[in-house]
């Protein structure tokens, strides 16, 4: 079966890319008009990138602390200060790699990539996007798409709560529709092949990653090895509008009606 390079996390995610031992370019769709904040350091056996777009000052607060715990929560500055949150994270992180090489043999060579973007925003929320490309010399790169989105009215960042029932029959049934669409099966026996655990196809286990909102509707990913093999990527989709809404709970349908 042909698996496909899914943009069902779009903005939220650049490229859902389904993995293999090729490194894929982290590429994204949408352009932020805000600063960024970089942290960039590249030798020959060690490249170290860093990106995050520096949030609005209604948000900056929110989204620091929330990129501070994807790196590990070891930062001990001003969580709005977003450019010393990099700095921090990519010195350790280069200094790892660094260690690392040191260590193995002189044909291999490390690298670490992290972009964080605001990738959509209204009056009412703003959805921000981290891809992470990680290549520690193994038999394989990993991928991470992650995201959150908030609420500005007092940086609430949306999970899963938003929806009334995550366990459902209804909901499994609409994840179900999606992961079909994602994998290119028609039927439940199709979709349970795919799937690590049979069991899950009766009762998906939620996603670790948060929704994300989107112009379009409300995106969801399960990370490599969440559901399904590495070779299956990172099963995504996302539910429309129209079709979300229903099972939203109500100061969560606020946001988008």
């Amino acid at each position: 079966m042909k698996m496909k390079i899914m943009w069902a996390l779009l903005p939220l995610m650049a490229i859902l890319a389904a993995c293999n031992q090729e490194k894929k370019e982290l590429v994204n769709a949408s352009v932020s008009t805000g600063d960024s904040a970089v942290y960039v350091n590249e030798s020959s056996r060690v490249s170290c990138k860093m990106r995050a777009d520096v949030p609005t000052e209604r948000l900056n607060l929110a989204v620091g602390e929330w990129m501070d715990e994807q790196f590990g929560g070891t930062y001990t500055g001003d969580y709005r200060d977003i450019q010393s949150i990099v700095d921090f994270y990519g010195v350790a992180m280069n200094d790892s790699l660094c260690k690392d090489t040191a260590e193995l043999g002189p044909e291999i060579s490390l690298a670490y990539e992290v972009k964080m973007k605001l990738t959509y925003e209204t009056d009412l929320l703003a959805t921000y996007s981290m891809t992470t490309y990680v290549d520690l010399g193994g038999a394989h790169p990993s991928f991470v798409a992650d995201g959150a989105s908030f609420r500005k009215s007092d940086g609430r960042r949306i999970g899963w709560e938003m929806i009334s029932h995550t366990h459902s029959s209804e909901f499994n049934e609409l994840m179900k529709q999606h992961l079909k669409e994602y994998f290119e099966v028609t039927d439940d026996d199709e979709l349970s092949e795919m799937l690590q655990e049979a069991d899950n196809l009766y009762a998906l286990p939620m996603p670790q990653t948060p929704p994300c909102f989107d112009e379009d509707g409300v995106s969801f990913v399960y990370q490599q090895y969440e559901i399904a093999s590495y070779a299956a990527g990172l099963p995504s989709g996302k539910f429309s509008y129209d079709e979300i809404k229903p099972l939203m709970t109500t100061w969560a349908r606020r946001l988008v009606e």
